[in-house]
């Protein structure tokens, strides 16, 4: 299955605080507002791995499918032209690219997108003719995708990714043909109580997916989550894990 990113859906509004109490009707009103804009750029630099002269690697950020990470790559590492060679899980697919040019500190640059089914994040890199290879001897350099998200694939199969943390957010990516491809989906949350909070996902016209950055609020209890679209006669249709709704656990 061939998965489309789109990151101009996954932004966040920099104004938005996660100080919500139980009786605060600004957080269930930012859920149910459809027009609620958001700004990727709100949350800070693009996140990183640095390949040092001295052969450190170093994460910067939080690694997120559905998102952009730059490899930053010391080109005393190899002789050039360099390469990086990458996957996203335990099999024998990659995918390979030129570094390029490095800049005048003789740092090669490359940005990656992870995709939202990834598991991890493996990358080596290979230079010079013949070539030698920086694969952490054979091992390859491996990096966990730690940014808080949960997605729901068409195939019935749902993935979180890093810890939901009260106060925090996480990236949800919901694939519309679980219920009918291209259908509107509202998102269905309990936090506290049973108070229901809903939100209208982002569409994409390129993507099967739709997408929210969803804010946790510092007093939830839990997190019970569930979707619908509404057909053209009004009806509602759901996803709802066979009534029993989808639960993750909070820390």
């Amino acid at each position: 299955m061939k998965l489309t990113l789109f990151l101009t859906l996954l932004t966040f509004n920099c104004a938005l605080s996660f100080k919500f109490r139980r009786n605060n009707r600004g957080y269930y009103e930012f859920f149910e507002d459809e027009n609620s804009e958001y700004n990727d750029d709100a949350e800070g630099p693009q996140p990183s791995i640095n390949f040092t002269k001295d052969w450190k690697e170093n994460v910067r950020g939080e690694l997120g499918v559905g998102r952009k990470f730059q490899i930053d790559y010391d080109g005393s590492r190899l002789k050039a032209p360099i390469s990086v060679e990458y996957k996203f899980n335990d099999g024998s697919d990659f995918q390979t690219e030129s570094m390029g040019n490095p800049d005048s500190n003789d740092i090669y640059q490359k940005t990656i997108l992870i995709p939202i089914d990834a598991n991890k994040v493996v990358i080596w890199f290979k230079g010079g003719d013949p070539p030698d290879y920086d694969s952490n001897f054979g091992k390859n350099y491996n990096f966990p995708i730690t940014k808080p998200s949960i997605a729901f694939f068409e195939g019935w199969q749902e993935k979180q990714h890093g810890n939901l943390v009260r106060g925090g957010s996480f990236d949800l990516f919901y694939d519309s043909r679980r219920l009918i491809e291209g259908s509107q989906v509202e998102a269905q949350m309990k936090f506290v109580d049973d108070t229901v909070v809903g939100k209208t996902l982002n569409v994409n016209n390129d993507s099967s997916y739709q997408t929210s950055v969803i804010p946790i609020p510092e007093n939830a209890e839990k997190l019970v989550m569930w979707f619908y679209y509404q057909d053209e006669e009004g009806k509602n249709h759901y996803d709802s894990n066979n009534g029993k709704d989808y639960h993750f656990n909070l820390s």
